[in-house]
């Protein structure tokens, strides 16, 4: 569930293939349709992993201080 449209999706496959699109970019279909294609995939491939990403919770996580490392 979209809970808002400015957020980002990411998908990853199993063979290391990334893709990060706007939901925005995504078009809302009807019944009859055939779907929408978002990302293809070798025959041998298949995703692996979605996350939603939240640009305001990025943007806010950026704006911090940042980690100190050893």
């Amino acid at each position: 569930m979209v809970e808002d449209p400015r957020d980002d999706l990411v998908i990853v496959s199993a063979q290391g293939q990334v893709i990060r699109l706007p939901l925005a970019g995504i078009s809302l279909i009807g019944r009859a349709t055939q779907g929408v294609r978002i990302m293809r995939l070798s025959d041998e491939d298949k995703v692996a992993s979605v996350a939603m990403v939240n640009e305001a919770l990025v943007e806010e996580a950026a704006a911090a201080e940042p980690v100190k490392t050893a």
